[in-house]
């Protein structure tokens, strides 16, 4: 499973596990300090309605020593002192409602259900204080209410230290009820020796009760010098000796009963109600100050813990964000130059070296430069990033010498075709006319001129090769053609020869001569696809007229059309034609006849025909025709004809467009001919052996000189006359070499 994870997961996963770690150690330690803060965040909002219980406790201890004091003595400065301990005893009994509340909010529901019901019992003290007013309680019902209300509350106090807010802070309240303890006894001891010297008696049950008030105080001050948290041990040092002779006047004013139950004879209620009040004010003095050093010390101890927290939490937040960003620096250091080289291989993979195939098929397009990836790193990443260069760099090296090499070795391929089938070609034509020039049997005559067009087939598809292949052999001071020769020869090279028509073409008009073969193996190739792609029955037209450029040829057929699409296409071919060498295309005739355009400076396109079928529009600059006229004034006086250098056109083809245009004769280059134009044997002909046309050839069908229609001819009458014209016009036009046939070897 780990083998399929991603690197970044990997990383992560090596750096997550020490994290997770931390986290196992630093979160029982925040548990820890949360149970801390709220253990004391308990403690703090206890100690508010365990200081207003312990000031209810202090409150009521007066009012009943008072109360029994009352009832015992009648003594009206007694209910003075009485009715003011009553309102301070109701002053303490007002927040003790939101003390309830507020316990039961802070986890002590124990000590909330105590005051609840220190409530009710206090509701009923009402009716206690009017029976104490008509001093018609007893003193043992008073003594006892009272210390039964003390009791209760003694006991909220303990129900305090028993919730639930950690070990301190239970020690700390503990002390407090040990002090409301100690001050309940000390109030129950004053209590009751004060109904005794009041009533001059002591009876045993006070005594009982006196020797357990005793009893209990001093447990309690001992609980406290013993077990009491060192600041309340201190406290109690140091308060004690403050009324330490209050304590020792109480002491021997006391032994007495306890030791005989018997009460001192000079000793007045007032007296020991003073000092043992001066006693247990000290205590409650010392109570208070307990209570309130415990209030700062629980918020000390809350504010510590809650900074505990934050400072403990912060710290392992900081730590793990530390290790997060280490983590995430370090993976983004090791994952980015890795996504990097990820990315350039997959762009390299996907793009670069499909465009550098691509650039294989098109032998135009430059080869694509690949990015080399750029990782600075010098890990092992950086060196497998320069590997990776490398691999680029010297695909790109054998991708371009693949090129190369197919593109060379491709036209090496078709020059050498060429070059080894001409020769034999030429042999083998210059065979057939010597064969031709013999034989009188018209079977075998037709038999053999169907060879020599085969043939002549043959060479152009080698002289297709070699344009295919880039060889330009063209040849400088060649004599001018006619323009309707050079069109009749490329008819002769075509298949359906028979289809093949002509209109309006200038016969004075001629191709300069270094273009005339090219121009004849343009115009064979765009014939031949007019003828071959359109109907045996139809008719392929030839037809040219002057353009202010120069000349324009158009060829028309009748065929069933191309696409717009699929004609843009050929036109762009046409206009931009690919480089030598290997050449990938269904079109291979319009490359060869894109390339030869580009070569002798024509320019050739294909529209749709007006009616139907497709047309092809070669377009001759000035510089390629010229009028016969300024050739025909330089022959001597002997006929023989003077070789002109290719130049400029002589005369303004635009110029003579101005003139009234001649009807366009449309004629077979077949068509038989009267006997004036050496339409038979024997008359005018050239040294190539064909007719010569005279200016008079071809009479318009409404002109004076039209002498009916021309005899017909057969077809093979008509192949003879064409043949013989293309035998001459190679004759005339032979390349060096092409008697050698090892000349492309």
């Amino acid at each position: 499973m780990l083998r399929n994870l991603r690197f970044r997961t990997k990383l992560m996963l090596i750096v997550a596990i020490p994290m997770i770690a931390a986290l196992v150690v630093t979160i029982p330690g925040l548990r820890t300090r949360v149970r801390d803060l709220d253990a004391s965040t308990q403690a703090r909002d206890q100690a508010g309605p365990a200081a207003h219980v312990h000031t209810f406790l202090d409150r009521i201890d007066d009012e009943g020593s008072l109360s029994a004091w009352w009832v015992a003595s009648g003594d009206p400065q007694v209910r003075a002192r009485l009715r003011a301990a009553r309102l301070a005893t109701d002053r303490a009994v007002h927040p003790l409602a939101a003390a309830e509340r507020d316990a039961a909010d802070a986890g002590a529901p124990k000590a909330a259900r105590g005051i609840h019901d220190l409530r009710e019992s206090i509701a009923l003290l009402g009716q206690q204080r009017q029976f104490i007013d008509l001093r018609l309680s007893p003193d043992a019902s008073v003594l006892g209410s009272f210390r039964s209300i003390a009791q209760t509350t003694t006991g909220i106090l303990d129900a305090f230290a028993g919730a639930p807010q950690g070990a301190a802070a239970s020690i700390m309240f503990r002390d407090i009820s040990t002090l409301g303890r100690l001050g309940s006894a000390l109030a129950d001891e004053r209590s009751i020796l004060a109904v005794a010297l009041a009533r001059n008696t002591l009876p045993d049950a006070l005594v009982s009760d006196l020797v357990a008030a005793v009893t209990t105080q001093n447990a309690a001050r001992s609980e406290l010098e013993t077990q009491g948290r060192p600041n309340t041990r201190a406290a109690v040092l140091t308060g004690t000796n403050a009324f330490r002779g209050a304590t020792d006047e109480v002491k021997q004013r006391r032994a007495p009963v306890l030791s005989g139950g018997t009460l001192p004879s000079t000793l007045t209620p007032t007296e020991w109600y003073s000092t043992a009040s001066a006693q247990l004010e000290g205590w409650q003095t010392l109570g208070s100050r307990v209570t309130a050093g415990i209030d700062r010390e629980l918020e000390q101890r809350h504010d510590d813990a809650r900074s505990n927290l934050i400072a403990v939490g912060v710290g392992s937040i900081a730590v793990l964000l530390l290790a997060a960003g280490s983590a995430f620096v370090i993976a983004r250091a090791t994952t980015r130059p890795l996504r990097q080289l990820a990315d350039n291989a997959h762009d390299v993979a996907t793009r670069q070296l499909p465009a550098l195939v691509d650039a294989l098929h098109d032998p135009k397009a430059p080869p694509p430069t690949i990015t080399p990836i750029v990782v600075k790193s010098r890990d092992e990443l950086g060196a497998l990033a320069k590997a990776f260069n490398d691999v680029e760099r010297t695909t790109v090296k054998v991708a371009e010498l693949q090129r190369e090499t197919v593109r060379t070795g491709i036209s090496d391929l078709y020059v050498n075709l060429a070059r080894r089938n001409q020769p034999l070609l030429t042999r083998q034509l210059a065979l057939v006319e010597d064969l031709e020039r013999d034989e009188r049997d018209p079977e075998r005559l037709g038999a053999l001129f169907t060879l020599d067009h085969l043939a002549t087939r043959m060479r152009r598809n080698s002289d297709s090769l070699l344009v295919l292949a880039g060889v330009d052999e063209r040849t400088s001071g060649r004599t001018p053609l006619p323009l309707l020769d050079v069109i009749r020869g490329a008819v002769s090279e075509t298949t359906d020869f028979q289809r093949i028509d002509t209109a309006g073409i200038p016969a004075q008009v001629e191709v300069v001569g270094y273009a005339t073969t090219d121009l004849a193996h343009l115009l064979s190739e765009l014939l031949e696809n007019a003828a071959s792609f359109s109907t045996p029955a139809s008719r392929v037209v030839v037809m040219a007229r002057p353009v202010e450029s120069g000349l324009e040829l158009t060829i028309s057929d009748q065929g069933i059309g191309i696409p717009s699409d699929r004609m843009q296409a050929l036109n762009a071919l046409l206009e931009d034609p690919p480089p030598p060498g290997l050449v990938l295309s269904r079109s291979l005739g319009l490359v060869v006849v894109a390339r030869l355009a580009q070569r002798i400076g024509a320019h050739v396109r294909l529209q749709s025909a007006p009616d139907v079928g497709t047309a092809a529009v070669v377009t001759l600059p000035r510089v390629l025709v010229a009028e016969a006229t300024a050739r025909s004034a330089t022959q001597s006086t002997t006929g023989t004809p003077v070789v002109a250098e290719p130049g400029p056109p002589t005369v303004d083809l635009v110029a003579a467009e101005a003139e009234p245009e001649p009807v366009p004769v449309v004629a077979a280059v077949g068509a038989d001919r009267p006997a004036s134009d050496g339409g038979a044997p024997g008359g005018d002909t050239t040294a190539a052996g064909l007719p010569r046309r005279s200016q008079s050839t071809n009479p318009l069908p409404d002109s004076p000189d039209a002498v009916g229609p021309p005899p017909s001819r057969s077809p093979e009458a008509v192949f003879e006359l064409v043949a013989r014209y293309e035998a001459g016009r190679r004759r005339a036009g032979s390349r060096p070499g092409d008697d050698d046939p090892e000349a492309g070897a």
